[in-house]
């Protein structure tokens, strides 16, 4: 006589539900820490220049230049410090450019 099939109750489904959250939750804390994402933060750096017992500081500088620019918008600066003249030559966006007195 051939054997019939029964129906899964409900007890039987409500384990293996059960057992199929298990799968996918981390089973160990070590396992999420594992899908924990660091980021690196990147540290502050400071620039100085000094020369014959003066000292300046690129960042004061860089923004005294950007302060009194007057042209277009500023996307790229970029300084020359040369202490033997006791100033720094500066290039805005790759075109127009001044000086500075130390």
């Amino acid at each position: 006589m051939p054997r019939t099939k029964k129906a899964p109750d409900a007890e039987s489904a409500a384990k293996t539900e059960t057992a199929a959250k298990a799968k996918r939750s981390p089973k160990t804390p070590a396992e999420a820490i594992k899908r924990t994402v660091t980021r690196k933060t990147k540290p502050a750096v400071a620039s100085f220049v000094e020369f014959q017992g003066k000292q300046v500081d690129m960042e004061q500088l860089a923004a005294s230049i950007q302060e009194s620019w007057t042209g277009e918008a500023i996307k790229s600066l970029k300084i020359y410090v040369k202490p033997e003249d006791g100033a720094a030559y500066y290039v805005v966006n790759d075109g127009e450019g001044g000086k500075v007195e130390l």
